[in-house]
């Protein structure tokens, strides 16, 4: 920190100092992570399977498609599918002014030893 002072003929016309001034507070947040996954969709009723599911979950949910007289079919589509999410901190932001500390005043000076003037 820093004081500025200025005197001009005994009177003091400012004195000033550095003050931190805060823009923007510290926050955090949450971002996001992103994973690209292969899912199988049926062409029926757009449900959808990841990787996870074995054959028997696609031939049992095709079956029950032909069995209502419905056709059968899946594709594979890549997807963008969240698997998590990071903490995110921002520092503050702020920047330096100069704040005025005390006003100017009159301050007599001893110019001899015999008094003052």
């Amino acid at each position: 920190m820093y004081l500025t002072v200025a005197i001009i003929y005994g009177t003091i016309l400012l004195v000033n100092k550095d003050v931190y001034v805060v823009d923007q507070e510290a926050y955090s947040y949450e971002k996001p992570i992103y994973e690209e996954q292969q899912i199988t969709v049926c062409y029926v009723c757009g449900a959808e399977f990841d990787t996870s599911y074995d054959a028997s979950t696609f031939y049992a949910h095709g079956t029950q498609h032909l069995l209502a007289g419905e056709g059968s079919g899946y594709h594979n589509e890549v997807r963008e599918i969240q698997t998590g999410s990071k903490t995110v901190n921002v520092p503050e932001e702020g920047h330096y002014e100069k704040k005025v500390v005390k006003d100017a005043w009159d301050e007599k000076v001893l110019i001899k030893e015999a008094g003052w003037y």
